[in-house]
């Protein structure tokens, strides 16, 4: 019996501490993730920038392409594009070519995504595949909150 407490008592710390360790790989400060944790909580990043989309806040968008955490290039680029898209706000030649920059970047940014899912990734890699998906689905969500109103 007591060899059985000892192997669950292993067991329940290696299930503890492997999250733990994937956690400690990555910023928070400079994270990107639509549903993390247990709770499925947005990151901070995230957060911050639905505020600044529910003011239609262009500017502020427009200083977080130059800003040095990438999370917030990453959160710039892709509400900057959708506004565009809407014609609510033209990009200028100065703009595009920040954002070319941004989607081709190699520069690492943090992503998470429920409670076991922590990795440093590439901001070019978040402009595709399934993190294009999500991304566009929470702009999607974003945008029907929010007056797209210039």
């Amino acid at each position: 019996m007591q060899k059985v407490t000892i192997v669950l008592i292993f067991s329940l710390l290696a299930i503890v501490v492997k999250p733990i360790s994937a956690q400690s790989q990555v910023d928070e400060k400079e994270m990107v993730g639509f549903a993390c944790y247990f709770a499925g909580k947005q990151t901070n990043t995230l957060e911050e920038v639905g505020r600044i989309l529910e003011k239609n806040n262009y500017k502020a968008l427009l200083n977080m392409l130059t800003s040095k955490n990438n999370a917030k290039k990453y959160m710039a680029v892709i509400c900057l594009e959708k506004f565009s898209s809407l014609e609510k706000f033209e990009l200028t030649n100065e703009h595009l070519t920040l954002i070319s920059e941004i989607k081709s970047s190699t520069n690492s940014v943090s992503v998470c995504s429920g409670c076991t899912y922590f990795n440093q990734v590439t901001l070019k890699s978040l402009f595709e595949g399934d993190m294009k998906l999500v991304a566009q689905s929470w702009l999607q969500q974003q945008f029907n909150g929010i007056s797209t109103e210039p």
